[in-house]
């Protein structure tokens, strides 16, 4: 037989656990929403395997990107 109490503990335990999991996927979700819209960054498509662009391609965008923002100032 199982302790009501106990079973009531770790009912508690398995929601927190449930909320802390969706909570964290929400945030991650927002992170990819603030880079691909926001930042116009590569990487979402970074992570995305059949739509990565050749080796190199992104650190002469970033550098590309560094260089027009650091003429802005």
């Amino acid at each position: 037989k199982t302790d009501p109490a106990f079973a009531k503990a770790m009912l508690g335990v398995h929601i927190v656990i449930a909320w802390a999991i969706g909570g964290l996927l929400v945030l991650h979700l927002a992170g990819t929403v603030y880079h691909h819209v926001m930042r116009r960054d590569p990487t979402l498509k970074r992570m995305i395997p059949r739509v990565r662009p050749p080796a190199g391609y992104y650190r002469s965008q970033f550098d590309r990107a560094r260089r027009a923002a650091h003429k802005l100032r």
